[in-house]
Parts: C-alpha cells; sequence; structure tokens
C-alpha cells in the first residue's frame, strides 16, 4: 500500500489553540478591558424572570421588575447569557421600557459589541464533547451518528488518531442524473471518527474617555480545526453522469459562553454534514482508502491589512489496489459546513468539500490515477449587528487537486482456450493434448484480436490492461521452431509437440503458458451417391464423393479409390471416382469402394443395391452423360468456344461466365450438363435434371433437354460457399415404367448462398 496525500474525505473540526498559515497569530494582548456605564448584564433573577423573546421585533417580557430591569433607560446595552426563554443569550441595545400588567417589557434593537465593550478581547479555543451536543439529526437511511470515548482533558486530539470524540457511519446510493442510455448505480459508504471545536479571536481597542462611536474593531479571527480518521468503499457500475448532493446529518451543540470581562459573549455552533458525487462514468470500478487528516481553515482581519487567509491542511492515508473495467471518472465526497453565530445572529460559516476521484480506462498507461480533491470556502458576513461594518469576506481558502496514486505496469493476462485445454476428450501416450489435423490451417496468432467484430479462434488469448491486444508475441513448437503468428500454418508432420507461448507488453513484462498438441492425419469421408434401382444388364453409375482436410488434391483421392464387385457384375473402371457398374445378376448385389489418402489413411464403404430384372423394353437408354465448362479454344483469329468434360470430384465455381465470342448483351453460364440417350422408336423425351448440395439439399432444377447451371450474373451475389453437390437427370417417355434415372456428375460447387432454387 502506498503512503498518500488524501483528501478530507468528511469535514471534521478540533479545537487548535495555536495554527500554521500563511499569517501569523494575532499578538496576546495586555489591555485593560473596559466596559462602559451603558452595558449592564443581567442576573440570575433577571434572566429568570424572562418570559418572552421577540428576536425579531426585539420585545423582550419579564414577569417581574429587578434592580437590572428598575435601572435600565434608553441608550443602555442590555446583555445577558443563556436562559429558558432566550437559550442563545442576547445583547440588545433599549429604545424603551414599559409596564403592561405586572410584566416589565423592554423595547430593543440589535446592539454592537462596541456599544458594550469598550476595550477587550475575546480570545476563546474550544473543543466541543458529546455533553456538548444538544441533538443530532440524521435525514438519509444507513446513516448514524455516535459518540465515543469521553474527552481526555489535557490531551491534543489533532493527528492522533485515536481519542475521536464522535463517529458517523453511512451508506448511500447514487444513480445517473444525465447522459444517453442511464443505468447502474454507485455506493458511498463509509465510516468517520472525528473531532469539532473552534476558535475566534476579537479586539476591541479604545481609551474609556473616547465616546463608543470611535471605538474600533480589530483584529477579527475565526477559525476552525479539522482532525479526522476515516474510511471509505466507492463501488458501481454506470454509465452515465454523476452529480448529487445529500445532507445526512446535522448536529446542534449547546450554546457556548465566553467572557470579555464580565459581557458574557454567546457562541451557538451547528455543524451540516453532505453525501456528494460527480463525474462521468461508463463501466465497473471497486475501491476502498483510509485517511487520517489534521487541517485549519479561518481568517484574520485587520483595520489596515483588511483579511487574511491563515488556513492550512495536511492528510495522509492507504489506498489498495482499486478495480476497474470500461472508461470511468467518478468522483464522491462528503462536504461539511461549521458555523457558529454570535448569540445565533449572525457568525462566520466555512465548507469544506473534499473526496476522491478515481480517473480510469481500459486500456491505458496508467489504467487509473486517483486523485483527492480538496476544497476549503468561507463566508464571514462581517456586516454584524454584533460587530458594526467590516468588510465582507466570502472567499475560496483553498481548492486543490492532488495525485495520490497511480497503477504501476500489469503484466500481461495470458490465458490458454478450450481449444488448447481438452478435458478428457483423448488421451494420448497419457496425456491430455489438444488436437490437430495434418496439414490443416490454423491461426497460431493471438485470440484477443478480432476479425469483422468477432473474435478470432485461437488456442489462446492474451490481452494487458494497458496495451490491449496490442502485445509483442512468440509461439515455439519444440518439435518445429518459432511459428508465425499472423496468418494461418499447417503442421506438415504427425505427432506430438509442446507449444510454448510468450507475450510481451510495451514495459517489458511478459508471460508465458504452454500445451501439448498432437497432430493427426484425419482418415478420408466417403459417400456413394446414385440415382435409381440398376436393372440387370444396363449400365449403372455410381459416385464417390471423397473429402479430407488434409488432402487438397482431389485428383490424388480420386486415383487413389479402388472399387469391386463380385461375378458375374462387371466394373467399367477399376478406379476413380465415377463408376459404371453392369450388373449381371438381380437381388441383392454388393459394391465394395476404398479410398486412401497419400498419409496412409484408409476408408471403406460397401454398399448393397437391389438390383431389378432387365427391362422387356430398353429404351430410352443414357449412353453418355456428364458436365461441361464452355471455354475458348484455338488461338489469335481462330479462337472458338467449346464444351470442355469436367471430371468427377472436381470443382466447379458457377461465379464464373462461360465463353463468349459476341460482345453485346450478359455472357452465357460457364457450365451445363448433358447426356445422350439412345432412342431408336424417336420416342417424345421429357427431362428433369436436379442438382444437389449437402444433404440433399435441391439447390437447382431444369426440364431442358440441356441443364444450364446456376447463373452467374444478375442480382445480389454474396457470401460465396464450396460443399459437395451432384447432379442428376430422369428421362422419361410416355410410358413412366421405362422411365430412366441417371447420377450425371458428383463433385464441388462453389455458389452464392442466396442464389440457389
Amino acid at each position: 500500500m502506498k503512503r498518500f496525500i488524501l483528501l478530507l474525505l468528511v469535514m471534521v473540526l478540533t479545537a487548535c489553540g495555536t495554527h500554521s498559515g500563511p499569517a501569523p497569530a494575532p499578538p496576546p494582548t495586555s489591555q485593560t478591558t473596559i466596559i462602559p456605564d451603558t452595558t449592564k448584564v443581567t442576573d440570575p433573577v433577571t434572566r429568570t424572570a424572562l418570559t418572552a423573546y421577540d428576536r425579531t421585533s426585539g420585545v423582550l417580557r419579564f414577569s417581574q421588575s429587578t434592580p437590572v430591569l428598575a435601572a435600565l433607560k434608553p441608550g443602555d446595552v442590555l446583555v445577558s447569557g443563556p436562559s429558558s426563554a432566550a437559550p442563545n443569550g442576547y445583547l440588545r441595545k433599549i429604545t424603551g421600557v414599559r409596564r403592561d400588567g405586572g410584566d416589565v417589557v423592554l423595547d430593543t434593537s440589535q446592539a454592537k459589541l462596541t456599544e458594550a465593550v469598550s476595550q477587550g478581547v475575546l480570545d476563546a479555543h474550544i473543543s466541543l464533547t458529546p455533553a456538548q451536543v444538544k441533538r443530532t439529526e440524521v435525514f438519509l437511511p444507513g446513516v448514524t451518528v455516535t459518540s465515543n470515548a469521553p474527552h481526555i482533558q489535557g490531551q491534543d486530539q489533532v493527528g492522533i488518531g485515536e481519542n475521536y470524540e464522535f463517529s458517523a457511519t453511512f451508506n448511500h446510493v447514487f444513480v445517473p442524473q444525465a447522459g444517453p442510455n442511464l443505468s447502474g448505480q454507485m455506493t458511498v459508504d463509509g465510516s468517520v471518527s472525528y473531532n469539532v471545536g473552534l476558535g475566534v479571536y476579537i479586539a476591541v481597542s479604545g481609551p474609556s474617555f473616547i465616546p463608543p462611536r470611535l471605538i474600533s474593531v480589530g483584529p477579527v479571527e475565526a477559525k476552525v480545526g479539522f482532525a479526522q480518521q476515516a474510511s471509505l468503499h466507492i463501488s458501481g457500475d454506470v454509465t452515465g453522469d454523476l452529480g448529487d448532493e445529500f445532507k445526512f446529518a446535522t448536529q446542534y451543540f449547546e450554546p457556548l459562553t465566553f467572557f470579555i470581562g464580565p459581557v458574557p459573549v454567546i457562541v451557538v455552533p451547528r455543524l451540516d454534514l453532505y453525501l456528494s458525487a460527480g463525474g462521468h462514468v461508463e463501466g465497473k470500478f471497486d475501491f476502498q482508502a483510509s485517511e487520517s487528516t489534521a487541517a485549519q481553515l479561518g481568517a484574520r482581519w485587520t483595520p489596515d491589512d483588511g483579511w487574511k487567509n491563515i488556513s492550512d491542511f495536511g492528510f495522509s492515508g492507504d489506498l489498495p489496489r482499486p478495480t476497474v473495467f470500461g472508461t470511468i471518472k467518478p468522483r464522491a465526497g462528503v462536504k461539511s459546513t461549521f458555523g457558529f453565530k454570535l448569540y445565533d445572529v449572525a457568525g462566520p460559516e466555512m465548507s469544506l468539500l473534499g473526496g476522491l476521484e478515481l480517473d480510469g480506462q481500459i486500456p491505458r498507461n496508467p489504467n487509473w490515477i486517483l486523485n483527492g480533491f480538496l476544497k476549503g470556502s468561507m463566508n464571514f458576513k462581517v456586516e454584524l449587528p454584533i460587530l458594526g461594518t467590516l468588510a465582507d469576506y466570502q472567499v475560496t481558502l483553498f481548492d486543490k487537486t492532488l495525485e495520490f496514486a497511480r497503477a504501476g505496469n500489469t503484466p500481461p493476462i495470458l490465458e490458454l482456450t478450450d481449444l488448447a485445454k481438452p478435458t478428457g476428450i483423448a488421451v494420448i501416450d497419457g496425456t491430455k493434448t489438444a488436437f490437430l489435423g495434418l496439414r490443416v490451417p490454423m491461426f497460431m496468432g493471438n485470440g484477443c484480436v478480432q476479425f469483422n467484430g468477432f473474435p478470432v479462434v485461437a488456442y489462446y488469448r492474451a490481452s494487458d490492461l494497458e496495451d490491449a491486444c496490442n502485445l509483442a508475441v512468440t509461439v515455439v513448437s519444440d518439435k518445429d521452431g518459432p511459428l508465425p503468428t499472423t496468418g494461418k500454418y499447417a503442421f506438415g508432420s504427425e505427432g506430438q509437440r509442446r507449444i510454448t507461448i510468450t507475450v510481451r507488453d510495451s514495459q517489458g513484462t511478459a508471460a508465458s503458458k504452454s500445451f501439448l498438441l498432437y497432430i493427426l492425419n484425419a482418415d478420408p469421408t466417403l459417400t456413394l451417391q446414385h440415382a435409381g434401382d440398376p436393372q440387370q444388364g444396363e449400365a449403372y453409375t455410381i459416385a464417390a464423393q471423397i473429402s479430407d482436410p488434409n488432402e487438397s488434391n482431389s485428383a490424388a483421392l480420386c486415383a487413389n479409390t479402388t472399387w469391386a464387385v463380385d461375378a458375374p457384375d462387371v466394373l467399367s473402371n477399376s478406379s476413380g471416382c465415377l463408376q459404371n457398374v453392369t450388373f449381371g445378376t438381380t437381388g441383392a448385389r454388393q459394391v465394395r469402394v476404398t479410398t486412401r489418402d497419400s498419409d496412409g489413411g484408409v476408408t471403406a464403404q460397401t454398399l448393397t443395391l437391389n438390383v431389378l430384372p432387365p427391362p422387356a423394353n430398353p429404351y430410352p437408354r443414357i449412353t453418355s452423360k456428364g458436365v461441361y465448362s464452355r471455354d475458348t479454344r484455338g488461338t489469335g483469329a481462330f479462337r472458338f468456344c467449346a464444351d470442355v468434360p469436367i471430371n468427377d470430384g472436381d470443382t466447379i465455381d458457377f461465379s464464373l461466365d462461360g465463353c463468349t465470342l459476341i460482345i453485346v448483351g450478359d455472357p452465357p453460364r460457364r457450365f451445363s450438363a448433358k447426356v445422350t440417350v439412345e432412342n431408336p422408336a424417336n420416342e417424345a423425351l421429357t427431362y428433369a435434371w436436379k442438382l444437389y448440395g449437402p444433404g440433399d439439399n435441391l439447390l437447382d432444377t431444369s426440364t431442358s433437354p440441356r441443364f444450364e447451371l446456376l447463373p452467374s450474373v444478375g442480382g445480389n451475389n454474396t457470401n460465396p460457399i464450396t460443399t459437395a453437390c451432384s447432379i442428376t437427370v430422369t428421362v422419361s417417355v410416355a410410358d413412366p415404367t421405362r422411365s430412366k434415372t441417371a447420377l450425371v456428375w458428383s463433385g464441388k460447387c462453389t455458389y452464392f448462398s442466396n442464389r440457389v432454387a
């Protein structure tokens, strides 16, 4: 935990006999106190006789006359300490004395202290105790204000951090007040132990023979001392602007009585406490702070120099590391307003607004900065009936923002994804590993990055609170050496290897993890396609659709595909992806197909077909079939367009245009399917073409003798995909029992997914 200068979370007040600040303390005075004969001080009998006091009208009513009252005449000044009818005392100038039945009624106006004292000094410093609390009002739920251990007389409370007189706890929720998409809340939860006190110095000077109107006041000084020990917990998940202030408690203190000679000067203290919040937040945060504070707010006025700021402050505390997500700048603190009035008429009022501001953003370097803010102000309305007219003093005594702490560099966060953390899917040599197909391209870079707004699928994710995804990354295989971290990489050999990832941030801090990766050769997948039922003695077409993620050469797969049947059945070829089988007998017959990839992976499949008897009339008979590409042939002036056969197992791309020697008009379709039909009786023929995608998904149909495959122009051609596909045709005559269905072609097709039939 770093030590740092911390703000005043709550303004707390303590008696200060001495202080330091920009102006020295007033020198001690040896003046003789001079009280004019016109000043009358009430005795206990007179205070008891007071039954009513209206400060606004100035009327005082007494139940009986007393020697003090009997001696009063207009122009005298009557001053009193607290009584039941005037709990805050009074300082009044007599304007009239009259009787109302048995009561004595005084008409008065507010007197000035210089009218009651010709010469003298009020120098009062006091620390308030729980016994002097008149009452405490609490205005928010979750707030308590309590008294602590009794005050230890003679012990200086400033900065000790123990024996505090008062404690307050609070827990309040703030919600955002402005901004779009407002949501969430901020909670301020804390406690504070504190002392409260005040100091006041008033000097009245002038020889007794000078008329009171020439008596001068000065210097005048008011100050408030502060000491506290507090803790604060601020947390939230907020979107919007915070900005609010709530009074959570007020402490009213009993009137304090001081004297200038025999003249009582009554001081009435009061403390108001407010919780405040502010700042713009788009994220989550959670932080705590503990602090101790010693401070003084005050000012002094002299006739020669006017007002001088005599404020001073210092504070310290501890901060654990905060939690920050998003972009945040919440402010939270407490404003305390302390005032004391002379005779509850007027007096200085001092406020302190202090709190914390957490400036955080992820990512950023540093990702958080904790600032403390402290603002002290004073409002000394010295155009007082008590002191006469002096210059008003309304001023900000200090307004400070200090950086208390900032985040240090955090190490990168490196996590293996589920790709690199299998949970018992398979075990190779007793070790759980990740698996990847041989020669299958895989992204070996950082999964923290995104592509088109979506996270990249990768074996690891590395991020940093300061640098986000901008980290230096190295990936090393113990078998293959350094691997590329941009683009994709395909492993060229089988077997296990240990992959080690190391990431390093801009400050040089690194993190490293490794996992086992086993490269496997996947066996080919084999699907046998055919159409209709075979008939004895008629050639029947069967296609082998083969896929292998480790084998990019489809021609090699077809070349390594072998076929087998039992006599009297006959194959047209011994290998390849397309086979014509002529069955020599009826019933259940088997066709056995085996394919092998270049790495030795083998897949075999047996197809059982029900062979029907030979037709009485074998016509129409499909004698040839295939898919053709319309391509350019020849050179120079001898160029022409011709149909070029497409091998089974190849890929046809429907986005390509067909050959044309005509400049105007739309180009023809590139690919088409056609069959040759033996029809000696010249019967009327009908055609039913079907283009299938994976899972027998019908992509396109046609009833033309020649099947022009999927248009390649016009429309919104988007999302090209490549899938397995096949083409069948049914050739029919009037007698439906003699219809012939054949598999024309099988391979792969690239087409626009939104252009299918």
